[in-house]
C-alpha cells in the first residue's frame, strides 16, 4: 500500500507560488503554430500592434524634437511600449491562440486509436477534442432505454466501450445513493489524500449514477427501479477524484441537462488502458442528443500534485505536477 506524505501547511505555502505561476503559464500559453489557416481574426491584432508601436515611436520622435534629452525617463517608457508591441505583433504572427468555449485546448486528435499513447505533460489543458469535438454516435441508433455494459477483460478490467440509450426517466440525484465498496483494478487507496485534503481517487461511474436510474446491472431498464447505478463492475474504473468530478462531471452535466428537458441522448465512456497497466490513462466520452448535443472528447486520469505508476495504480508526490482546472468544473459528489 503506497501513501502520500502529507505536507505542514508552511511547506504547502512555499509550494503555492509555483502552481500560481504555473497556472498564469497555462492560461496564456500560445498553443497553435501558423502553420493553420491564417484568419483576420489573427491580423486584427497584429495590425493592432503595429499601429500602437507606430504611435509610441511618434510620440517618442515628437518629444525629442521638443524637449531634446531631458524627458529621459518618459522616451524610455515609450520606447519599451514600442518595443513590446513589435514583439507582441511578432508572436501573434508566429502563433495563434485558439479559445475553444472559453477554454485553452491544447490539441485535438482525429482518431480514438491514438489516444493510448497520449502522456500528459504537467501544466497542459486535461481536456482533448477527437474527431474536433464531433461525436461518431448516431442518434439514429436510439430505441429503447437501456444500457450495453461490456465484459471485463482478461486483466478485469473495464476497457470496453460502455454505451447508454438514456432518456428523462433516467435522471436522479443522490438523496438514495449509498456507498460503493468494489475495487476496481488499480484501486490503490487507503488513507491518501490530494493537496486539497480530498480522497485522491474515485470509483469512476462509466456511465454517471445521476444519469442511470432504473438501469438494472444487466443494462436492462426497470422503471421501478429508483435508484442509479452503483457497485456495478462494468461500469467502475479507478478514476482520480480531478477526473470524475472536476472534468467528467462537466459532460455529465450536460448530458443531464439535455435529458431534463426532454432530449434522448445516446452517451458512451470508455476507459483507456495503455498495455497490462491496471490503472486507465484516461476516459473517452462522447454523446450525441435529438437536442443537438453533441461532443466527443478524451479526459487525462491526473491529480494535481500527483503522478501514478499506471501499471498497478500507485501514486507518488509530484509537486511539479501542474494540472489546470477548467472554469466550468462543477464541484459535488460522484
Amino acid at each position: 500500500m503506497v501513501c502520500i506524505k502529507q505536507k505542514s501547511q508552511k511547506e504547502w505555502d512555499n509550494e503555492k507560488h509555483i502552481f500560481y505561476l504555473n497556472y498564469l503559464a497555462v492560461r496564456l500559453k500560445i498553443i497553435t503554430a501558423l502553420d493553420q489557416s491564417f484568419s483576420w481574426a489573427t491580423v486584427h491584432p497584429i495590425l493592432a500592434c503595429l499601429l500602437i508601436a507606430a504611435l509610441s515611436f511618434g510620440v517618442y520622435s515628437t518629444w525629442i524634437d521638443l524637449f531634446g534629452h531631458a524627458g529621459f525617463l518618459i522616451t524610455v517608457l515609450f520606447l519599451l511600449v514600442f518595443c513590446g508591441s513589435l514583439y507582441l505583433a511578432y508572436l501573434i504572427i508566429r502563433w495563434k491562440w485558439i479559445d475553444y468555449n472559453n477554454e485553452w485546448i491544447l490539441s485535438t486528435v482525429r482518431v480514438p486509436q491514438d489516444l493510448v499513447n497520449l502522456d500528459y505533460v504537467s501544466g497542459e489543458y486535461p481536456i482533448i477534442q477527437v474527431n474536433n469535438g464531433q461525436s461518431t454516435l448516431n442518434i439514429n441508433d436510439w430505441e429503447t432505454c437501456h444500457v450495453e455494459f461490456q465484459p471485463l477483460d482478461g486483466f478485469q478490467r473495464t476497457s470496453g466501450a460502455v454505451t447508454a440509450y438514456l432518456m428523462s426517466a433516467n435522471v436522479t440525484d443522490d438523496s438514495m445513493r449509498v456507498r460503493q465498496t468494489l475495487r476496481p483494478t488499480g484501486w490503490n487507496s487507503h488513507s491518501m489524500s490530494n493537496i486539497k485534503g480530498e480522497a485522491l481517487i474515485n470509483r469512476g461511474h462509466l456511465i454517471g449514477y445521476s444519469l442511470t436510474k432504473g438501469i438494472q446491472q444487466n443494462g436492462q431498464y426497470d422503471r421501478f427501479k429508483v435508484t442509479g447505478d452503483l457497485d456495478n463492475p462494468y461500469n467502475l474504473f479507478t478514476q482520480t477524484s480531478f477526473c470524475n468530478q472536476e472534468l467528467q462531471n462537466i459532460y455529465e452535466l450536460r448530458v443531464k441537462h439535455s435529458l431534463e428537458h426532454g432530449a434522448r441522448v445516446i452517451l458512451q465512456a470508455q476507459p483507456v488502458f495503455r498495455g497490462t497497466e491496471l490503472m486507465a490513462r484516461g476516459v473517452h466520452i462522447q454523446a450525441v442528443g435529438t437536442d443537438g448535443l453533441d461532443f466527443n472528447v478524451y479526459l487525462f486520469n491526473v491529480d494535481q500534485g500527483v503522478s501514478f505508476d499506471y501499471q498497478d495504480g500507485a501514486p507518488y508526490v509530484d509537486y511539479k505536477m501542474f494540472v489546470p482546472t477548467p472554469k466550468n468544473a462543477p464541484r459535488f459528489k460522484n
